[in-house]
């Protein structure tokens, strides 16, 4: 709504101006500055240029309206800025009184340092030349502590970029993942056999998380269990199985002779996964989320071979034990598609140092024949990455899908301790990788 001033309400104005004595000035000025932090918001602003006339330093209020020079504005305390009820309790404020409430703002470097909004159309779709210096309610110099905690984050209604009330929240997702890993169904001693392979199997991943301020919080997620196992077995009474196996000095061929003309061969291999973190989060216009915490990876593997020939038996148990602690980061991106359907990134990378613990023995014709006891600790690293769908059933619920990749590297893995040779080493040996995809599905809720 613009309009030319009349000659009422400029002499109107005049008059307004003479009944404020310099004490009640000082005091209406501090009033406004500390007790009831005013926002001013308007279509737009035009600086005064040589060739248009300056505003007049005063406005006149004229049904909640305030008019300065040849702009109307709608005055609104910050403290309801955005609710219907503002419209109501609007309150006169000079072009100085909101110059001087600007610059106790720091930074401030645009028209009036306020959010506008115009007086025709109040709110949905206003601009706002003004950005907050900080979102965070805890601390002393934000925007918040200097508007006497009117606000505590940044955004406005319309896409302006003002502020507005923040309320703190928690939330907290629940998430069924079917994981693949890496195929091992060649993982065994013998050429003759296989096994049936890795499956996929299914885990969850629950996470809780609270944001105080709009900015910064807290997470934790805790993924797992997940146990895979594959197995494989082969008799041959006629045709007899000889054994990938050979032996390296102090073993010699006599130590593992169970493995070679058997007549009966069998393996199993399992393996188990799971997680737990805590990440600090620092979330952005509630569409980007950077993540920075402590993770700790437990992976854990058992690969067992029976065999047995004419005169003997012998079996082989390797057990390892991955345990990952480390720092981690990452980053969750939304990105909006349609009404209610969101895209979704989520990526992680980290840095661990692994402590590894073996155990492998061979028992050859019921006796101790080589074997590795050792305890060790290496670097490894982690990255995952995913991509997904998300519908927002209300405010508060969404429901998600989504495909994952996770790759661990450094680990290491019970089959490959045997390195097809009876027993050249004695430490563990930690230089594997695990690939595993996943599929995902779950739920998460604000409250």
């Amino acid at each position: 709504m613009n309009a030319l001033p009349t000659q009422h309400s400029v002499d109107q104005g005049r008059q307004m101006s003479d009944r404020l004595s310099p004490p009640t000035a000082i005091l209406t000025l501090i009033i406004a500055m500390v007790s009831m932090p005013v926002i001013l918001h308007g279509q737009s602003y035009t600086a005064p240029s040589a060739s248009s006339p300056s505003p007049s330093p005063t406005g006149t209020l004229n049904d909640n309206i305030l008019s300065v020079g040849q702009q109307d504005y709608r005055v609104v305390p910050a403290d309801q800025y955005g609710s219907t009820s503002a419209k109501k309790e609007a309150r006169p404020v000079t072009s100085r009184q909101a110059e001087a409430i600007a610059s106790t703002i720091p930074d401030a470097n645009v028209a009036f340092k306020q959010a506008v909004a115009s007086a025709d159309d109040f709110g949905a779709n206003s601009v706002a030349p003004a950005s907050c210096t900080s979102c965070e309610t805890d601390r002393p110099d934000s925007m918040q502590a200097k508007l006497s905690k009117a606000c505590n984050s940044c955004g406005a209604p319309g896409g302006a970029f003002g502020c507005i009330q923040c309320d703190s929240y928690f939330y907290g997702s629940v998430e069924a993942i079917h994981v693949d890993r890496n195929n091992d169904d060649t993982a065994t001693i013998s050429s003759r056999y296989g096994l049936s392979g890795f499956k996929e199997e299914m885990g969850t991943r629950i996470t809780v998380g609270r944001i105080p301020n709009c900015v910064r919080g807290w997470e934790g997620t805790f993924t797992g269990i997940i146990n895979w196992n594959s197995v494989g077995s082969l008799e041959a009474p006629i045709f007899l199985i000889q054994s990938n196996l050979f032996a390296v000095d102090p073993v010699g061929e006599e130590d593992i002779s169970a493995f070679n003309n058997a007549t009966l061969q069998s393996a199993e291999y399992d393996a188990r996964y799971w997680s737990a973190e805590i990440n600090r989060t620092y979330v952005g216009w509630e569409v980007a989320k950077m993540i920075c915490g402590v993770r700790y990876i437990d992976f854990e593997e058992s690969y067992f071979v029976y065999s047995e020939n004419a005169t003997e038996n012998g079996f082989i148990n390797s057990d390892i034990d991955n345990r990952l602690l480390g720092l981690q980061v990452g980053m969750d991106l939304t990105y909006p598609l349609l009404k209610k359907v969101y895209a979704d990134f989520r990526g992680r990378a980290g840095a661990y140092a692994n402590f590894m613990d073996l155990d492998l023995a061979v028992i050859n014709d019921n006796e101790w024949a080589a074997g590795i006891e050792d305890k060790s600790v290496k670097a490894a690293g982690q990255f995952e990455l995913a991509i997904g769908l998300r519908y927002e059933v209300t405010k508060k619920l969404s429901v998600k899908c989504g495909a994952e990749v996770w790759y661990l590297t450094g680990i290491g893995t019970a089959f490959d301790q045997l390195d097809n040779g009876i027993m050249g080493r004695g430490s563990v040996e930690g230089h594997d990788d695990l690939v595993s995809t996943a599929l995902t599905y779950g739920a998460e809720l604000r409250f």
